[in-house]
């Protein structure tokens, strides 16, 4: 896990998920390297030997599975599904899970209410956007300001 994080320091991505593969070889219940792994294989795509965007998905999975209680596995998982291709439903499931065990965590209202937006469910997305600004989320106050008057 070290060499992986210091590969990723120096910049040597495809290094960095080679180790995390190795880590998860060794130990394939460490859900940390899942996670670490699907970050990169998700972040860096067009990076030969490192994009990976279903392997990302199956590593969250994973991860998931082995730590279900895990509000961060949920919220990567959550960001990806707003990336390209969005898959905005299986974004707002995820950041349920993130809210169902972080019930103050504004981000993840700011980002449910904005997928929810995204689905036509403004009336449910808007409460979300109001809930992320009492929290004093600034982008919850911005994107409730531009799509819920």
């Amino acid at each position: 896990m070290n060499r992986a994080k210091a590969k990723e320091q120096v910049e040597d991505y495809k290094g960095a998920v080679d180790d995390y593969s190795k880590v998860i070889d060794i130990n394939p219940g460490f859900a940390q390297a899942y996670r670490e792994r699907a970050s990169l294989r998700n972040m860096f795509r067009g990076v030969a030997g490192v994009q990976n965007h279903a392997g990302s998905f199956a590593d969250l999975n994973k991860a998931i599975e082995l730590e279900p209680n895990h509000y961060e596995t949920y919220l990567r998982r959550a960001y990806f599904k707003m990336g390209d291709p969005p898959d905005y439903r299986g974004a707002i499931a995820d950041f349920s899970m993130v809210i169902k065990f972080k019930p103050k965590y504004a981000e993840a209202y700011t980002n449910r209410g904005i997928s929810k937006i995204k689905l036509g469910q403004k009336s449910d997305g808007c409460l979300d956007l109001q809930y992320a600004a009492e929290l004093k989320d600034y982008w919850g106050m911005e994107f409730f300001k531009e799509n819920c008057k």
